[in-house]
């Protein structure tokens, strides 16, 4: 593969080599993995798997090891702007070329094996883990967990933060289903932190069959924090939990906790922007569980807000939009470049009963009218690819790239 030479390269690549985006199972990279490392990879992993709040859990973890001297990694997905942001250590994204080595790294492996971008991923963050020397490595699964490729390590620490219906056509139909893929993270004699407040039997049988010391979290985090929300406090507290699981191998002080997890911020959630005497309110939630978290979030006057909203077609879109029309008086809705993405004639169905929408064809347009609104307050939600869009027209300084 000498012809690709930069990320961009490879990533287009990437996107076009295997026949489909999404295709759930570990052999293929199990076999690659097992080309690249003889032993377990030299750093400690935790897994973190859950319908939301992995991306917001894994930044509490890392925020609390960031006031430490260990030396910590986090693998999470998708990004919002840049590709690179999938890839932290010690809180700095990594840089184009020690990402293209990991990928030359995997391709003088792989052989005949066909990999998914996501894949590529996966190894990508283990093998830049291992060159950076990482101590401390905190996996995010990308789709379910069982059959996801973070799943092909063997973890010191496993966390399932929610178990919600989404991706149906992969994960089930039902809480019960789901909980069984998400516990597929599990390990025997291994702690499995789980913050869903009423977890689904399933979980709690997939957790005795394994053998896997589950452990509830049930108490909030009542400190501190810059990230709001209250779900956000369960999230927290199953860091400060992950934390003393693993206090024998990494020491923490009580007010590294505290200073961790007051400082811990993440883009994309419940993100307030102030752009041209507007206030923007971004949050990645796209399924019916996080925008309800996110609705109740905003504050108690009623249909306040103007939204900017796109979501994918396999989401259940027509559910998120009655949720969210709590405290929407006005709709703003925009396509997404997406393969899942719904077509335009399909957005405009879930809108066809309702008068107070407007439909553009770009974000750029969609930003623009939304400046020109009398509402102050703008919530973009419904994907990462909206909350993409969006940065890239209020912060120009962000580089776009997209997400994939």
């Amino acid at each position: 593969m000498g012809r690709l030479k930069s990320l961009t390269d490879w990533l287009e690549w990437q996107n076009s080599f295997h026949h489909q985006e999404i295709d759930l199972g570990l052999d293929r990279v199990r076999t690659v993995y097992q080309k690249l490392f003889s032993d377990n990879p030299p750093f400690k992993t935790i897994t973190i798997a859950g319908t939301n709040g992995k991306g917001s859990t894994a930044a509490f973890l890392e925020g609390i090891y960031l006031q430490t001297p260990f030396k910590v990694g986090v693998f999470s997905s998708p990004h919002i702007i840049k590709y690179n942001e999938r890839f932290r250590i010690n809180g700095v994204d990594i840089d184009n070329q020690s990402i293209v080595n990991a990928f030359e790294e995997i391709e003088s492996r792989r052989g005949n094996i066909s990999l998914t971008y996501f894949e590529f991923s996966t190894l990508a963050a283990i093998v830049i883990f291992k060159n950076l020397g990482v101590e401390i490595a905190i996996m995010e699964v990308g789709l379910g967990g069982r059959l996801d490729s973070v799943n092909i390590l063997n973890p010191d620490l496993t966390i399932i933060t929610s178990i919600d219906i989404d991706h149906s056509n992969y994960l089930g139909n039902t809480r019960e289903e789901i909980a069984v893929e998400k516990g597929g993270i599990m390990r025997k004699n291994i702690t499995c932190l789980c913050g869903d407040q009423n977890p689904p039997k399933s979980l709690y049988s997939e957790a005795e069959r394994i053998g896997s010391f589950l452990e509830l979290v049930d108490k909030p985090y009542n400190d501190r924090l810059s990230m709001a929300g209250n779900h956000q406090r369960i999230n927290a507290r199953l860091a400060l939990e992950a934390s003393k699981v693993l206090s024998s191998l990494f020491k923490v002080t009580s007010a590294q906790i505290k200073s961790g997890l007051f400082t811990t911020k993440l883009a994309g959630r419940m993100q307030k922007i102030n752009f041209q005497k507007k206030q923007f309110i971004l949050d990645v939630a796209h399924n019916p569980a996080a925008v309800s978290k996110l609705i109740n979030s905003l504050d108690n006057s009623q249909k306040k807000y103007l939204a900017i909203f796109s979501a994918l077609g396999d989401k259940d879109v027509k559910e998120i939009i009655n949720i969210a029309s709590k405290k929407i008086s006005s709709w703003i809705i925009v396509p997404i470049k997406n393969s899942r993405s719904l077509r335009k004639e399909e957005m405009l169905e879930y809108f066809s009963e309702r008068e107070n929408y407007h439909y553009f064809d770009s974000f750029d347009a969609a930003v623009k009218y939304s400046l020109k609104s009398p509402i102050k307050k703008v919530v973009v939600f419904g994907s990462f690819h909206t909350v993409a869009g969006v940065l890239s027209k209020i912060l120009p300084s962000q580089k776009k790239g997209g997400i994939h």
